[in-house]
């Protein structure tokens, strides 16, 4: 029997995470998640995790997984970039756009970097040189050797990489100009879009987890209590307060003290980034640990007199923006993609055929 079975492995702020899903028509199914703190597991602890949801994955799917889609965020120790860069190069005689995209290519793996993704917005050839100008996403090189290691290692095909950012903000109508605004537990990142092009990202060391650990410390809570006192500051709920050293007023407080930080965080990215004049019509999108939070769109609207600002309401309770922006770029028949829903078809009777044998790990 065949299946769709689409893996994602991401590298993000201080953790790596496994998720599976399986395609059926136009559904998605969620099959697997899973994830681990890359900043307390080292590589070989990182390998095993990803060895163990492997053979878990193909124990609930019943086949065998080879090839892996890999996102990794701008917050995550790859040091990716996404800059527009202006190119111009000697002409070459009966040359093509491929070949000056090669050229363009080794001149980053000469700074030890990986270009990823290569979006030319402005190709002018002229009398003895051509013009070029893209918006180009790289990693470390030493990193996407890291990513090809741990794969190989496992007896998996690293697909493509890709950019999580760009990858979450897929699921959602970003043909506009908008700017993203993505809280997770360890990180904020900020991407003016263009067309589902990122144009320009910016990632900063602040999540959600910093709210947490404040009132944490400020007014000795355990962990339990102080994420709870957090969603109910998310979602304006002050009814259910279960402490004495936290009342009503204190948590507004703290809540939007931390909502100024990310608005006038949003603010210095405009100012630094000249999108002054934009601004007016330059759609807001909180996302991430801010969807569904009605509170920071309205707070944010009149903070910035515009209405254009939205909290954006999850698709699915159980599969990622992510992991649904993977599936809508997979179903797309994008003729620029590598990638199709064929890649990740799999037979799931095969384990039914085959005598597993148990072998030992091919990495120390």
């Amino acid at each position: 029997m065949k299946k769709t079975i689409i893996t994602t492995l991401k590298f993000l702020k201080n953790k790596l995470e496994i998720e599976a899903v399986e395609q059926i028509n136009v559904h998605a199914i969620s099959i697997f998640k899973n994830s681990i703190n890359s900043l307390e597991n080292d590589d070989y602890q990182q390998k095993l995790f990803i060895k163990n949801s492997k053979n878990e994955i193909e124990r609930l799917i019943k086949g065998r997984i080879s090839d892996v889609i890999v996102l990794v965020s701008t917050s995550s120790d790859a040091k990716l970039t996404i800059e527009t860069k202006c190119f111009s190069i000697p002409k070459i005689l009966d040359a093509d756009f491929t070949t000056y995209n090669n050229m363009i290519e080794q001149m980053y793996a000469n700074k030890n970097k990986k270009i990823i993704k290569n979006v030319n917005i402005n190709f002018v050839e002229k009398t003895k040189n051509v013009e070029l100008i893209s918006i180009i996403s790289s990693l470390d090189l030493e990193f996407e050797q890291r990513i090809y290691e741990f794969a190989m290692q496992n007896d998996l095909t690293v697909a493509q990489i890709l950019n999580y950012e760009e990858a979450k903000i897929n699921c959602y109508d970003a043909e506009s100009i908008n700017l993203y605004v993505d809280l997770s537990e360890n990180s904020l990142a900020l991407s003016l879009i263009n067309n589902k092009n990122i144009i320009i990202n910016s990632s900063f060391n602040l999540g959600s987890s910093d709210f947490v650990n404040k009132i944490m410390s400020k007014y000795n809570l355990n962990m339990p209590m102080a994420y709870f006192m957090k969603n109910l500051a998310w979602n304006n709920n002050y009814v259910d307060l279960m402490t004495n050293n936290l009342s009503q007023d204190i948590l507004k407080k703290e809540i939007y003290e931390f909502y100024n930080f990310i608005l006038q965080t949003i603010t210095n990215f405009v100012n630094q980034n000249n999108l002054n004049s934009n601004f007016e019509r330059l759609n807001i999108n909180f996302y991430g640990d801010f969807k569904n939070n009605l509170e920071i769109e309205k707070y944010a609207k009149i903070i910035f007199n515009k209405q254009n600002v939205y909290s954006l309401a999850s698709e699915s309770e159980f599969i990622s923006d992510e992991m649904l922006g993977m599936i809508a770029l997979l179903n797309a028949n994008d003729q620029k993609s590598m990638l199709t829903t064929d890649t990740f078809t799999i037979d799931s009777d095969i384990l039914r055929n085959i005598k597993i044998s148990k072998r030992k790990s091919i990495f120390v």
